[in-house]
């Protein structure tokens, strides 16, 4: 008999990967998210939705990864 693998929700992921997204500004040293949205030209309000785990386009995610460096598969690991 196989095993079934199980999946995290959509909801789940994108909570994990707004915790994710959070770490790397702290670790960029920016103490405030409204300050990290302001040197990237990125909409504070949007930005803040996006730590706190809101939807987000593969354009958003790509651009993030880019802002630190990253290719999106560094980004994403580990979330799931």
């Amino acid at each position: 008999m196989s095993v079934k693998k199980q999946y995290i929700t959509e909801s789940e992921y994108y909570q994990r990967l707004g915790q994710r997204i959070k770490q790397l500004r702290i670790d960029a040293d920016f103490t405030s998210a409204e300050s990290f949205a302001r040197e990237y030209n990125i909409g504070r309000t949007q930005y803040l939705a996006y730590e706190k785990g809101k939807n987000m386009t593969l354009e958003t995610i790509i651009r993030i990864a880019r802002v630190h460096e990253m290719t999106v598969e560094e980004l994403i690991i580990g979330i799931e």
